[in-house]
């Protein structure tokens, strides 16, 4: 059954070091700057405002300020974790970051802060899975699992890889205790502007994102596990309005099985009605299987949707 967006699991994407406005903010908190104690109330705010319009879980994200000084991003993860346990009103809050330095110390974080709700983690990957999963017996948390592939000379091959990264997944989460419904497989929006495969037969990696969805949710092993996207990848480098194209992204992933989203909760997206023209054009990405004429297909669309919107 499709799920609709009123449905969807919102995971609050504002308090994200990737987003210019908040970077600024949180660079403020970084420098130890002067204004950082109207910055700290600024992230604050954007903690309750999401909280108030729905979200699921409340991401941060610090990563921009690691490379710098990864002992101080370590503090702002911790300060950041303690600020949502207490401002969300309740949410949990879902620690974000391609580190698991981080990972470990928003999850360490949250426990001392003694806040209900079990918090995300995000992302899982397969070579430091089972690091973090260890953490899991003394810990509790619920996952997103990033599921991304090299890509090989053929859609079939590629499909199969995807699958088989979630299984090994699944399979090792299972041994450390997790339900199913505590995992989340999260399959990698792509761009739509670059996402225009030139090797002969390689599928675009739309069309991979939800067909390795469709694949999780019509597979028996998977029942009761969930699939994500950070829909706001869709849109980048694209003319015109995001959440029109965020929009469509998201209701032609929502007939593919996804369950949760990584959104702007506070935004029109949720709110958006999707445009008939933008959704055919997200069709013809996700059918791009590496066939010429598909490939056409979804050139042709998003040329005449840049065209129309310079």
């Amino acid at each position: 059954m499709t799920n609709s967006v009123k449905d969807i699991i919102k995971i609050g994407e504002s308090v994200h070091a990737s987003i210019p406005s908040m970077n600024r903010v949180m660079k403020v908190v970084f420098e130890n700057a002067s204004g950082s104690e109207q910055a700290v109330e600024k992230i604050c705010e954007k903690i309750r405002q999401q909280a108030e319009n729905g979200a699921d879980y409340i991401e941060v994200n610090v990563d921009d300020f690691y490379a710098e000084d990864s002992a101080r991003a370590e503090e702002m993860m911790r300060q950041f974790v303690q600020l949502t346990a207490e401002h969300s009103r309740g949410v949990p809050v879902c620690v974000d970051s391609s580190n698991d330095e981080l990972l470990i110390a928003g999850l360490e974080a949250w426990e001392q802060s003694g806040a209900a709700g079990k918090p995300m983690i995000n992302s899982v990957k397969p070579h430091s899975m089972e690091r973090l999963f260890e953490l899991s017996r003394e810990k509790p948390f619920v996952f997103i699992a990033l599921i991304m592939i090299e890509q090989g000379s053929s859609a079939e091959e590629d499909l199969e890889k995807s699958v088989s990264t979630a299984e090994m997944i699944f399979d090792k989460a299972i041994e450390y205790g997790f339900k199913p419904e505590e995992m989340y497989f999260d399959t990698s929006a792509f761009p739509l502007a670059i996402d225009l495969p030139m090797n002969p037969g390689q599928p675009g990696r739309t069309w991979l994102a939800f067909e390795t969805i469709r694949a999780i949710k019509g597979n028996p092993k998977f029942e009761g596990v969930r699939c994500s996207l950070g829909v706001s990848n869709c849109f980048r480098d694209l003319p015109g309005s995001k959440n029109a194209i965020a929009a469509a992204y998201l209701a032609v992933a929502l007939e593919y099985g996804l369950d949760a989203g990584i959104v702007n909760v506070c935004g029109k997206l949720l709110k958006t009605e999707p445009d008939k023209n933008l959704t055919d054009m997200v069709r013809r990405f996700a059918a791009l299987d590496g066939s010429p004429e598909k490939l056409g297909d979804a050139m042709t669309a998003i040329s005449s949707y840049c065209t129309e919107n310079r």
